[in-house]
């Protein structure tokens, strides 16, 4: 037998997957070939890999979290992120980045951290992309890293208040 699960893009958890069997190669590889050439939504992409290596990798590999999900998280969150990032790359992290998701940054920081951040921004000049980027992804694994310690919540999973 030959199983073959299936994300939705949209969702992550097993919610979102769905398994399909098949007795042999040739039913499974035919599904497979339909299914590819399916177009595949913008900004999606599409992964086909035996289901032990899913299995053994679980949920990990389906977690991408973006600079501008942190509006999403709780300001508990946010402010446990916040110790463990250094003020320099924070303020490089947050150039250029929509108000928003600096505002959710500056209000979970005391007036004046929030204000010597803002001075550090203005100051520091044209930073370059890469260090931007570079500086977004380490916050972005700190909070995968808290995510998965159980240290804070994470805004996609669904919950019972």
């Amino acid at each position: 037998m030959i199983t073959i699960m299936m994300m939705r893009g949209d969702e992550t958890g097993p919610e979102s997957v769905s398994i399909h069997h098949f007795d042999d190669y040739q039913t499974a590889n035919n599904f497979i070939q339909m299914m590819t050439k399916m177009p595949c939504p913008p900004g999606m992409k599409r992964q086909v890999f035996p289901a032990e290596e899913f299995k053994e990798y679980g949920w990990q590999w389906m977690k991408e979290l973006k600079i501008e999900d942190l509006v999403k998280f709780d300001d508990r969150s946010i402010q446990k992120m916040l110790r463990e990032i250094d003020s320099q790359e924070l303020a490089k992290a947050l150039k250029g980045l929509a108000a928003e998701v600096q505002e959710t940054i500056f209000r979970n920081m005391s007036k004046r951290a929030a204000e010597m951040l803002r001075e550090d921004m203005e100051f520091m000049g044209p930073v370059r992309i890469s260090e931007v980027e570079e500086n977004q992804k380490k916050i972005c694994e700190v909070l995968l890293r808290l995510i998965e310690g159980g240290e804070v919540p994470d805004p996609n999973e669904r919950m019972v208040v």
